[in-house]
């Protein structure tokens, strides 16, 4: 029942449903996450808008769209930061809102994601002990709820350490009542044919001539095709062969599980946030694959029988690279699970370390492919009514309203300005323009941040077509330009996840670029400024020069900070999610 398989996830098929390792915004990103967005369609995006976001180390449910389950399970795991601001807990926590949201909505077949050890770096022993622990506390205390619950790694060192840990962990499973009764009533129907097929065998034996022998014969080949039809139907079960499933029986079937009102609140949710989702694309690359490889062991629909089922036959399905893990080539192999049926056209290839569709080289094929699954009623959606822990998102640990109280309050600060016009700052490195080393994330090659921001942009809003001018373009303000003509740019949508890009690309510019580490942290416990005249979004609207006095101290209150253009409060989002990369490096030491 508890067990993990080496592939990808959203290629498996058999599942009721998959668990997605999403950010706070729910709106899709890098990772596994985007993936699984690129392969559900835009369709996941529009439900999505309608949940208004989810707390770290909480779940929400959506239907599963153009991927082959009924359900996904958006789950917010915590970003590791050492282990002491609460990230056990809130691991936990994913786990246990996933299940009960499994248990109220009778899904009984469940594929998870290693939770938080892409990105979000979370060491990948502990989440793994972590998961299944609390996996195993809920089967234990719903032994009759579940089938099959599996986790679907796309590396060998994610396989293995979650098979380890399930090994180790996990007892034997003991048959259900549900099981013992099926099993019984096979015994005694198998029992009951053998005897008939003796008799005619008795009968032949007695000299009832050779038509009779023939009568006999062809009784025990009932039992033999009846046991043989048995077992091709497991087969085709355990391989994730699925019947096809109306939109008719699909809201029949979610109806039964919402109430009236319930029903008719999400519906109108969905088709208020509808609209916005007509100028998005409902494509998602394709790319070519060569090779498919095969599982001897059955990816999906293991149920009360997955016990006889030997651990010789746990092979690997294809490898592929989780965050965090090494690089691998975009447009390798594609994954099949024994002879399942195609892979529906919607899907999306697996990609580097876990990452966008497209790949390092930016002329791969983006051409789209329209998602054509009929918008579903969503089911009712559970989650706990509060986290043990809510812990802020690194990247929104520092923002203007943060420093305003800092000089309110008369707290002493030393400040560090940048800007990538500044002529001579030995400061120009901290700026999204620098270029220096290749920026690698998830596998991936930019040029500078400002690159990844912009490519990031595009992706979460489907534009595959300003990515792959971005991803051709090493000229930074050309990249921005590009970003700035985004098809489908939604601002709301766009406010709630810019400073978690931020924060993954400069963290990838960290690792990637030693000089640029050395550089932020020698900044000390500095509050960090972009002084840009012109940019009081990223940056504080205004020069170095109009910002801070001869001695250090500050000439403007940031309150009345802004550009020369407008009286808006500037914001500072590049100074202050700089200050959270430097945290995050401090605690990685």
């Amino acid at each position: 029942m508890i067990r993990a398989i080496k592939g990808d996830i959203t290629k498996v098929t058999g599942f009721d449903a998959i668990v997605n390792p999403a950010n706070n915004s729910l709106l899709g990103g890098g990772g596994i996450n985007g993936q699984i967005h690129r392969a559900a369609g835009p369709q996941l995006k529009t439900e999505c808008r309608t949940l208004n976001g989810c707390e770290t180390g909480d779940s929400k449910l959506t239907l599963g769209y153009n991927m082959h389950c009924t359900y996904i399970i958006h789950s917010v795991g915590p970003v590791w930061m050492g282990g002491g601001a609460g990230e056990p807990d809130l691991l936990k926590s994913c786990y246990s809102s996933t299940m009960q949201i499994a248990v109220d909505n009778k899904i009984r077949k469940i594929a998870f994601s290693s939770i938080s050890t892409g990105e979000y770096g979370y060491p990948l022993d502990q989440a793994a002990k972590i998961g299944v622990t609390v996996i195993n506390e809920f089967v234990q205390k719903y032994p009759d709820a579940f089938d099959d619950i599996c986790w679907v790694l796309q590396d060998d060192l994610g396989f293995t350490t979650f098979s380890e840990e399930i090994k180790t962990n996990v007892p034997k499973k003991k048959p259900s009542k549900k099981a013992k009764s099926a099993q019984a009533e096979e015994e005694g129907s198998e029992k009951g044919e053998s005897a008939g097929a003796e008799q005619a065998s008795d009968g032949a034996a007695e000299g009832a001539g050779a038509e009779d022998g023939a009568g006999a014969s062809d009784g025990a080949g009932t039992v033999e095709n009846k046991i043989a039809s048995e077992s091709s139907d497991t087969s085709n079960e355990s391989q994730g062969v699925e019947a096809d499933t109306t939109t008719d029986t699909l809201t029949s079937e979610i109806s039964t599980k919402a109430s009236p009102s319930k029903m008719e609140s999400i519906t109108n949710n969905v088709s208020k946030h509808a609209e916005a989702d007509n100028c998005v694309s409902g494509a998602a690359p394709v790319e070519s694959s060569d090779t498919e490889e095969t599982n001897s062991e059955t990816v999906v629909g293991a149920a009360d029988s997955a016990d006889t089922v030997s651990e010789a036959k746990v092979t690997a399905e294809i490898s592929v690279s989780e965050g965090g893990a090494e690089p691998v080539k975009a447009a390798e192999t594609s994954v099949s699970e024994g002879d399942a049926e195609p892979v529906k056209a919607a899907e999306t290839s697996k990609s580097d370390n876990a990452s966008d569709p497209i790949g390092t080289d930016a002329t791969a094929n983006t051409e789209q492919v329209k998602a054509d699954a009929p918008a579903s009623t969503p089911p009712t959606t559970t989650t706990l009514a509060s986290s043990p822990i809510t812990l802020k998102p690194l990247w929104d640990k520092y923002d203007i309203d943060w420093l305003i109280a800092e000089v309110s309050n008369n707290n002493p600060h030393t400040y560090t300005c940048f800007w990538h016009a500044t002529e001579g700052s030995t400061n120009n490195i901290l700026s999204q323009w620098y270029v220096g080393k290749p920026i690698v994330v998830n596998g991936r090659k930019y040029c500078t941040a400002e690159q990844y921001f912009m490519a990031e942009k595009a992706l979460l809003f489907n534009d595959y077509d300003s990515y792959k001018l971005i991803m051709e373009e090493q000229e930074p303000s050309k990249c921005k330009k590009l970003g700035r003509n985004v098809a489908g740019f939604d601002e709301g949508i766009w406010k709630t996840a810019f400073r978690e890009i931020l924060f993954h690309g400069n963290v990838g510019k960290a690792l990637s670029d030693e000089k640029f580490a050395e550089a932020l942290l020698s900044t000390g416990d500095d509050v960090l400024i972009e002084a840009s005249p012109f940019d009081d979004i990223y940056g504080a609207g205004m020069k170095e020069s109009e910002l801070i006095s001869a001695d250090g101290s500050l000439k403007v209150p940031p309150q009345e900070w802004h550009s020369y253009k407008s009286e808006r409060q500037s914001e500072n989002n590049l100074g202050f999610v700089l200050m959270a990369v430097r945290d995050y490096l401090k605690m990685m030491k």
